[in-house]
């Protein structure tokens, strides 16, 4: 295994000078996939198309370290709120040969992904709580349809619990959503159970998983949307830019402290790639579900 300090550094680190550099003493010989034309160095085995499909997919930091042999600093990335597709359609429901039909505007969707970050922090103080949900479509690209902080006033601090449960529940039954994944860390380990009997009483009938997070937040942001966003294959309703989403976007950065919540919903629904449920069903009707 290899790490800058055995490839990058060829002189010592002021930072670290208990590490000796690697290669020192060494003569290396540096073969980027690109070179200075921006011509594939090795064309036999990677095209210029393939070339552009590893960078896609790898993302920009991957694809500089690992092809292009350069290091770079998790802490330069950042969120670009223009790489974001706009939309404006709602959700329509048809039927046709006894089955749920969802879509957006013309295109049909096949899956969806929603997520609850709880919290109980007084607003304006400390971390926010925030549901969202993904739908996906035949193309594989993803559309980013409704977020939501959910924010209770002061005097209802008392029932927050079932308070944001039934908030939760209104955020599945207007997206028609077959499941919700439950961040359960921390005060999230008993918000399930209570979900769940909100469900039962509002006569929904959705999955409710419960979630454990333990991988690093910034990485795990970063990892959900550099990706999409570099291929511009995230869509976001336009409702979206009149939450603190957008915001969120433009500040945050892996080294910075700042309010993050509803990228790390948004994340969590992206990272748990949306899956179809056929055993839900639909979570109005008896009929066959929208997701197969």
């Amino acid at each position: 295994p290899h790490t800058y300090y055995t490839i990058y550094q060829t002189a010592p680190d002021p930072a670290k000078p208990e590490i000796e550099p690697y290669l020192r003493g060494f003569d290396s010989l540096l073969l980027p996939i690109l070179d200075e034309q921006g011509h594939s160095a090795w064309p036999e085995r990677f095209s210029e198309e393939k070339i552009a499909s590893v960078r896609t997919r790898s993302g920009e930091n991957k694809f500089q370290s690992q092809m292009m042999l350069r290091p770079v600093n998790i802490a330069d990335s950042r969120l670009d709120p223009s790489r974001l597709v706009a939309y404006g359609d709602e959700i329509a429901v048809s039927f046709a040969n006894g089955r749920e039909i969802l879509k957006i505007g013309d295109v049909k969707m096949v899956s969806a992904s929603c997520w609850w970050d709880p919290s109980f922090a007084a607003e304006g103080k400390g971390d926010n709580s925030v549901i969202a949900c993904v739908f996906a479509d035949e193309s594989g690209r993803y559309w980013l349809h409704d977020l939501e902080y959910i924010r209770l006033p002061g005097r209802d601090a008392e029932n927050a619990a079932s308070l944001q449960c039934l908030r939760v529940a209104e955020f599945l039954r207007r997206n028609r959503l077959p499941s919700v994944r439950v961040e359960a860390n921390g005060i999230g380990k008993f918000l399930p159970g209570i979900l769940k009997q909100t469900l039962r009483a509002e006569g929904l009938r959705a999955a409710v998983l419960e979630m454990y997070s333990h991988a690093n937040k910034q990485a795990r942001i970063l990892e959900a949307f550099e990706v999409l966003l570099a291929e511009k294959a995230l869509h976001a309703h336009r409702r979206i830019w009149n939450s603190g989403f957008i915001e969120e976007m433009r500040e945050w950065s892996p080294a910075a402290s700042v309010h993050d919540d509803a990228l790390d919903a948004v994340a969590g629904c992206l990272l748990n790639e949306p899956v179809r449920l056929p055993q839900c069903g639909s979570i109005t009707s008896a009929a066959p579900g929208w997701q197969g």
